[in-house]
């Protein structure tokens, strides 16, 4: 059985390998099969020219508003408050009355000090005639030299009676000046501390309201020391370049609002506060309508600063790989080229590019779906080179934090 049973495979296998063999021969005598030949669609296109020009550039902070100046008033003198003359958060001019404090006790002592200023005068004109009376009897020996000496003693002693007098009238007045209280500054008053009836003094009691100049109103930012290390390098390198002796800066509401003023840097901090690593800077904005408070955080933008030749190109254009951004560029014969390139700056809808292109280049905006790099293409359109010189400056708005894609 085992013997034949191997000897009934061997021929079924036989046969296979000569089906097999037939098939193959019989594919050798076909002819192959045909292609069509036809080469690839060429994709139409759309593209932009790049231009070397000077790109307004911006620096964005988060910034905190101020009052110019805040005021403490505080009692001068111990008293009870008679009157407070302001409204909780009104506006008063230089001078306004703010608060009284019961003047009576300190009109007494001036009363008191003016009283002794005056017999003191008379002390001393009654020192000068005996004076005078012992000058004569001693010019005739009348008179002992000691006498003479005592009555020019008494006549000093008077004298400077008297201007202790004057000092104590002066101070009492000053003591009552200080029961009428006024504002320092024009501003605009917090709420009141003390009211009718408080006991006040020049101490730890002696707080009665604050007043604030808001205008001009400050705006405090602080400024990274990576961010300026960076600004101060670029500067050096020539690509950026301060187009006015001062920087404007603006500021924009948490709302979204611009704000119409424009303000000025009036202080840079000379160090860099080593726990958060920022320079603290300010700038100082009009404020008459009252339209900024204290206290509000804003965004703050320095204009002025430009990025001279620079080539920017669409923001459809450019495309983020897993290697960094690139574009297409459409180069002689029309064939497309995939450049890397480094992407610096946000601009309106254009990114800034530093390093990639070169003016005069043509970068796909529209089409890109349709082709790759290698292929050729039909340019359906060429945009102009796309000029920011007339951009508004509120929309100028690149952003300067460093490189964002490579």
């Amino acid at each position: 059985m085992i013997v034949g049973s191997t000897a009934a495979w061997r021929q079924r296998g036989s046969l296979a390998a000569g089906v097999l063999l037939s098939l193959v021969v019989a594919g050798c005598d076909r002819e192959p099969a045909k292609t069509t030949g036809e080469p690839a669609p060429i994709a139409d296109v759309t593209v932009a020219v790049t231009k070397a020009q000077s790109v307004p550039v911006t620096f964005e902070f988060v910034g905190q508003t101020e009052a110019s100046a805040m005021i403490d008033i505080r009692a001068r003198v111990q008293g009870v408050v008679i009157e407070k003359a302001f409204k909780d958060g009104a506006e008063v001019k230089e001078g306004d009355l703010l608060y009284r404090i019961d003047p009576r006790s300190f009109q007494a002592d001036l009363d008191v000090a003016k009283a002794r200023l005056s017999r003191a005068e008379a002390t001393v004109r009654q020192a000068g005639f005996d004076l005078a009376r012992a000058q004569q009897l001693s010019a005739t020996n009348a008179l002992a030299r000691k006498d003479l000496d005592d009555a020019q003693a008494a006549l000093d002693t008077s004298q400077a009676d008297v201007r202790l007098s004057r000092a104590n009238v002066a101070k009492a007045e000053l003591d009552l000046s200080y029961t009428t209280i006024t504002a320092p500054i024009k501003g605009v008053m917090s709420k009141g501390d003390k009211h009718m009836g408080d006991l006040v003094d020049a101490g730890q009691n002696s707080l009665l309201a604050r007043v604030y100049d808001l205008d001009p109103i400050f705006v405090n930012f602080s400024v990274s020391e990576r961010q300026i290390l960076e600004a101060r390098k670029q500067s050096e390198e020539g690509k950026l370049r301060q187009v006015d002796k001062d920087l404007i800066v603006e500021i924009t509401t948490i709302d979204g609002a611009l704000y119409e003023e424009k303000g000025r840097i009036n202080f840079g901090d000379v160090v860099v506060n080593p726990q958060t690593g920022t320079n603290l800077s300010r700038a100082e904005f009009p404020n008459a309508k009252g339209r900024l408070a204290g206290g509000l955080f804003v965004t703050v933008r320095l204009v002025g600063v430009e990025r001279p030749n620079a080539i920017v190109a669409p923001q459809r254009a450019v495309q983020i790989g897993p290697t960094g951004a690139y574009v297409y560029v459409v180069g002689e014969n029309d064939t497309v080229e995939m450049r890397p390139v480094t992407a610096t700056a946000w601009q309106d809808s254009y990114w800034v590019i530093e390093n990639g292109l070169k003016p005069g280049e043509r970068v796909i905006t529209e089409g890109l779906q349709k082709t790759q790099p290698g292929a050729k293409v039909r340019v359906r359109d060429t945009l102009p080179p796309i000029d920011l010189s007339a951009t508004s400056t509120a929309t100028r708005a690149a952003s300067t934090t460093g490189p964002v894609t490579r």
